[in-house]
């Protein structure tokens, strides 16, 4: 589904790009090396989901990683040192993925509004083993990009799909808001 028009086309360079400056924002530097065959997911793999719908697209974008890179990626602020042991470390750190899935669709949002693509997003979900691997198991079409190497490496699985009958995406004059942006309407 992801790589068919040139909306998804444009959608996955916009993810690329939000990706690498949502994780630099979150002080690391995790390049996407780009697509990625899909892989299984382990029972120590972690993850936060949105999903999305509007007039014209449909999906669900999921991040995978694991306890440690997640950790880092914590604001300086709030990252109290953490024990992958712990069980109330673990739920801290799944829901901080959800909140990482929420900013990085948020950021991919905000850009395609200037492609007259609009949607709504869901509340994100954590999760992590069995049931992670269930939440991505029936997305066979889904883009699977990686950013980051080795240990270091989170994992999205971007399920993006069109609505056919939609017509082509057009280019907009307005500049997207910035990330932290308040907008009053």
């Amino acid at each position: 589904m992801l790589m068919g028009t040139s909306l998804s086309k444009i959608a996955d360079g916009v993810l690329r790009r939000c990706g690498e400056e949502l994780f630099a924002e979150c002080g690391l530097s995790l390049p996407c090396s780009g697509a990625q065959a899909r892989s299984e997911v382990g029972i120590r793999d972690i993850g936060g989901m949105v999903e999305f719908s509007g007039p014209r697209v449909r999906g669900r974008l999921v991040l995978i990683s694991n306890f440690g890179v997640f950790a880092q990626t914590r604001p300086p602020a709030i990252a109290t040192p953490l024990l992958e042991g712990a069980a109330r470390d673990w739920m801290v750190i799944r829901d901080w993925s959800g909140e990482l899935a929420n900013r990085l669709l948020g950021r991919v949002k905000n850009r395609l509004l200037s492609h007259d693509v609009d949607f709504q997003v869901s509340p994100p979900v954590s999760l992590s083993g069995r049931g992670l691997a269930m939440a991505i198991e029936d997305k066979t079409n889904a883009q699977w990009l990686s950013f980051g190497r080795g240990e270091k490496v989170v994992r999205v699985v971007f399920d993006f799909g069109e609505d056919p009958a939609a017509p082509p995406a057009k280019p907009s004059a307005e500049r997207p808001a910035r990330e932290g942006d308040v907008i009053e309407f």
